[in-house]
């Protein structure tokens, strides 16, 4: 008995220590964990500092290098002038290395001037005033500078001096200068204190002469002289010539144009524009946590801004009237340059981040891997791959602690990366990068698309440049509230619309209720109609496009065709055979019908919807729905945006016909699902953030929108009112009770046409152009057959026209004033 109670004590007290070794084993991985999180959190932590060290440290040496840069002009500019009188005044005979007199320096500078010169011309010859050049062209930069930070059109934390290409510019174009004087030169005109080119230039020509022989040596330093003068100026070679060729062409065109009226010009290519580049999405191969993750580079775009910018497909919508015409597309070198040298994250950060992803979220239970990271130009895009049984919605539940973890503003997730099993994590990089509206326009992707209607939109997370048709889309409605970068992404799709057309192509009509947003575009000859402020008058505008959009079907429906292009390229073509089409649309009896001219397209943007619907919300919701329906064949496209994503704003009508939209940072979760139909938009982090949701297309795409300034929409602008004078339609904005019951002719109860607000204007117009035509009339003031027949008639009471004669031809009685 005493042998069995001592086995059994044994057995308790073994198990017992066993229970005792499990807490102690349970306890020390739970203290391991701990320590694991507090070594993450740690490193996190001084990495943060790091950052933040260095970020202090850059801001304050760009602040000091700021500071001297904007004054260095206040150096350059008398430094250039007193270099340029050394060189000017230089006398052989004055004393200096290569002289050795007592006599006083002739030299405008005295001695130093007498030294600096014979310095400078015996080494460098007669390119040494490529030196005085190089100092005018610092202080023009500085002083550029300087006056683009008083307006407040620079980034803060960019230096913006000239890049260091401009200093290898400078080397390349001595060397090349230099060397090419010392072998075509035999006699300088002005005294040198050695042989022409001087020490330099005799040196490397010998040199160079005595390997590849005096032709190519002459060639090899004449591309050196070139490409110097390129870099140091930021001047294009292949733009020059581009602008020259195009100047000559445009002469030679128009001489013949004027010996032969009778022939036509082909402005068509036969040539079609290479598709667009295809991206393969990359299959990754699983690695341990332990090992460092695939960080996914951004593959960086040609961006060859020597390439045609406008594809020779959009040039057949253009009228044959207009070819010769003077109006341009204004030059990129109205918007500000990109800074290719900011960059959102290092490879260090991605690194640190996922390990404390992981850890993280294994302290929380769930299981996981860091696959690869995409990083982009705001966010960065890690892919996890779940442990066995760990659901997607367990990692949106901790997402708030993911969150307050990792110390940002937003963590996105999107429960399936496109292509992969990985579930994705987007977190914000530390430093935003700017995507400039210029660096979209001149890449690959906007200069590849066809279509007239092109929209940059911005970059998408892996850095690639993104660009929209209008055409296909074929509408937007765009939401974000104040701050989120909404009004910045409708000027840039603006912009870039009038980067591609000239106003026979596209005709605008802009909505702004804030008076704000779009006064910067009043008087470019692209609008319709002046910028509309008024409410009623937008709505009256919106009824003008239904019109014009009936009239179009109704003009293409007797022309045989069916979509707004096959239109375009039917008139264009008979105008080409000289056999134009009349318009179908004109009285049969009328012998001075006009004939038909290619559409232009007609793009209507509303900056604030909600202000619009409430002034009349069953009448604007009915045109809009009529235009979203049905305007894409012809030739007429809408842009909606809104603060307010509401559904009494948004209504499903109106988003049932708008599949396309796209939306900014928005208040909540529910605005999010009023615009995409999924939350997320609240997520986003403002400046231009945005998702877009595309029909066809599995969830929605996020997207860094571009960024253009003010100053550059107004410099645009100004281009664009300098080309010529903006040519309004009448009748666009003209409510109810302005037009009074002009159209009521049909009823019996047609009004006096001199009671006619137009009248005037029509007087002047006929009296102007010496044409007196109901159909030239009606063309040009935008109205209907019935009012324009009233206001010749009245014209005819008023004694200013005759009456039709047998041909229906009326002649002008008023005695022209020259």
């Amino acid at each position: 008995m005493a042998k069995k109670n001592a086995r059994a004590k044994g057995t308790k007290n073994s198990k017992s220590g066993v229970a005792e070794e499990e807490k102690f084993d349970s306890a020390r991985a739970v203290e391991a964990l701990e320590r694991a999180e507090a070594d993450a959190e740690r490193k996190a932590r001084r990495a943060q500092a790091r950052r933040e060290m260095r970020e202090r440290f850059a801001e304050a040496f760009i602040g000091l290098a700021r500071f001297l840069w904007e004054r260095s002009w206040a150096f350059s500019v008398p430094a250039a002038l007193l270099l340029a009188l050394a060189l000017g005044t230089y006398s052989p005979d004055d004393p200096a290395f290569s002289v050795a007199t007592a006599r006083t320096p002739a030299n405008f500078c005295g001695v130093w001037g007498a030294w600096c010169a014979d310095f400078l011309l015996g080494i460098f010859g007669l390119s040494a005033w490529w030196f005085v050049l190089g100092l005018v062209m610092v202080a023009f930069f500085a002083f550029r500078s300087k006056l683009r930070a008083e307006r407040g059109e620079t980034n803060p934390e960019r230096i913006n001096p000239p890049k260091f290409t401009a200093f290898f510019g400078l080397c390349a174009l001595m060397i090349g200068s230099t060397a090419f004087e010392a072998m075509r030169i035999a006699k300088s005109p002005v005294m040198l204190p050695g042989n022409p080119g001087g020490i330099l230039g005799n040196t490397l020509a010998y040199a160079v002469m005595h390997y590849v022989g005096a032709g190519v040596a002459l060639v090899v330093f004449l591309l050196l002289a070139a490409i110097g003068i390129s870099l140091l100026m930021d001047f294009s070679w292949t733009d020059a010539a581009e602008k020259i060729g195009r100047f000559i062409d445009e002469r030679i065109l128009s001489r013949l144009s004027r010996k032969k009226p009778g022939e036509e010009m082909n402005l068509e290519s036969g040539e079609d524009a290479p598709e667009g580049p295809r991206v393969d999405i990359p299959v990754y191969e699983p690695s341990a946590l332990s090992q460092e993750i695939e960080i996914v580079k951004p593959s960086s775009e040609a961006l060859n801004s020597g390439a045609s910018l406008f594809p020779e497909e959009v040039l057949t919508t253009r009228s044959p009237k207009e070819t010769s015409s003077s109006s341009e597309r204004p030059s990129l070198m109205l918007l500000d340059d990109a800074d290719p040298a900011r960059r959102g994250t290092d490879e260090e950060t991605i690194q640190m981040t996922s390990r404390l992803i992981v850890a993280k979220l294994k302290s929380y239970g769930i299981d996981s891997e860091v696959m690869g990271a995409q990083p982009g130009p705001v966010i960065t895009q890690y892919w996890l791959e779940p442990g066995a049984g760990v659901k997607g919605s367990q990692i949106e539940n901790v997402r708030d602690d993911l969150r307050r973890a990792l110390g940002v503003q937003a963590v996105r997730i999107v429960l399936s990366v496109p292509g992969t099993s990985y579930v994705g994590l987007e977190v914000p990089n530390p430093v935003r990068e700017m995507v400039r509206l210029k660096e979209i326009i001149k890449s690959e992707a906007f200069e590849k698309s066809r279509s007239a209607l092109t929209l940059a939109i911005g970059k998408d997370i892996a850095g690639k440049p993104f660009v929209m048709d209008l055409a296909k889309t074929p509408h937007l409605l765009v939401a974000g509230t104040t701050g989120s970068g909404k009004s910045v992404g409708i000027n840039a799709m603006i912009l870039s619309m009038l980067f591609r057309n000239d106003p026979t192509q596209l005709r605008l009509v802009l909505i702004d209720p804030k008076m704000l947003e779009f006064s910067l575009y009043n008087g470019i000859p692209h609008l319709l109609t002046p910028v509309v402020t008024d409410m009623n008058k937008a709505s009256a505008a919106l009824k003008w496009l239904t019109g014009e959009m009936d009239r179009r079907y109704a003009v293409m429906s007797r022309v045989g065709v069916r979509q707004f292009s096959s239109f375009n390229e039917k008139v264009a073509d008979a105008n080409r055979r000289g056999e134009p089409i009349r318009d179908p649309m004109a009285a049969k009896d009328d012998p001075l019908a006009e004939n038909l001219e290619p559409w232009p397209y007609i793009v209507c943007v509303v900056d604030e919807l909600a202000d619009l619907m409430l002034t009349n919300r069953k009448e604007v919701e009915g045109e809009i729905t009529r235009l979203t329906q049905k305007a894409r064949a012809a030739g007429i496209h809408l842009i909606l945006a809104t603060q307010r994503p509401s559904v009494d704003v948004v209504t499903s009508l109106i988003k049932a016909n708008v599949p396309t939209r796209i939306s900014f940072q928005v208040a909540s979760a529910t605005d999010s699902r009023v615009i995409l139909g999924e939350s997320g938009a609240e997520q986003l982090l403002g400046n231009g953030d945005m998702l877009l949701h595309r029909p066809g297309t599995p969830g929605a795409t996020r997207i860094q929108g571009c960024f253009v300034a003010d100053g550059e929409v107004a410099r645009v602008a100004e281009e664009l009112k300098k080309q010529g004078s903006p040519s309004y339609v009448s009748g666009v904005t003209e409510t109810e009770e302005e037009a009074g019951g002009a159209e009521a002719g049909d009823a019996g109860g047609r009004r006096s046409g001199e009671s006619d607000p137009l009248y005037d204007k029509a007087v002047a117009l006929v009296l102007e152009e010496k044409r007196a035509s109901i159909s030239f009339v009606q063309r040009h003031l935008g109205i209907g057959y019935n009012r324009a027949a009233n206001l010749l008639e009245a014209m005819e009471s008023a004694g200013l026209v005759s009456k039709p004669s047998s041909m229906g031809k009326r002649t002008i009685l008023v005695p022209d004033r020259n």
